[in-house]
């Protein structure tokens, strides 16, 4: 991964030359080979210590990442849900970038066929880590 600072504030350029900034949703390394890459937005460059350079997440789940919860939403199979944890991560992690939608943006790009399987999905709901409930999002709703 190379850093760069370019005119919209920092871009992290991962090897296969993806360049990532802040805003953008990734797709973080899961080290289980049976699982999905988890999905995070980028929400800041946090600090560089020892030449690494740490950025702010924001995690988002999906239905079967919150098996035990009381989630009676109906929910898509490309549905995630944007949670109120956060992480420093490396970049290093991150696998390459994806689309989280508003249902609307989502649905007029199956219209339009711009969808792409795997790289585009959509968020209603805001999941609250302690209190396990679900909150509809203003944003995306």
């Amino acid at each position: 991964m190379e850093e760069n600072k370019g005119q919209n504030g920092h871009i992290f350029k991962l090897k296969d030359g993806t360049e990532i900034r802040v805003g953008d949703y990734v797709f973080v390394h899961n080290n289980d080979s049976n699982l999905n890459n988890w999905i995070a937005k980028v929400r800041k460059k946090k600090y560089v210590r020892k030449r690494k350079t740490y950025v702010e997440i924001q995690w988002y789940y999906r239905k079967t990442d919150l098996e035990g919860c009381s989630n009676r939403h109906l929910t898509g199979k490309d549905e995630l849900f944007e949670s109120d944890h956060s992480q420093n991560l490396e970049p290093t992690t991150f696998n390459g970038k994806c689309e989280v939608h508003s249902m609307k943006t989502y649905l007029q790009k199956i219209k339009d066929k711009t969808y792409t399987s795997g790289v585009d999905f959509f968020s209603r709901y805001c999941y609250n880590s302690n209190s396990l409930s679900f909150k509809k999002q203003k944003d995306f709703a």
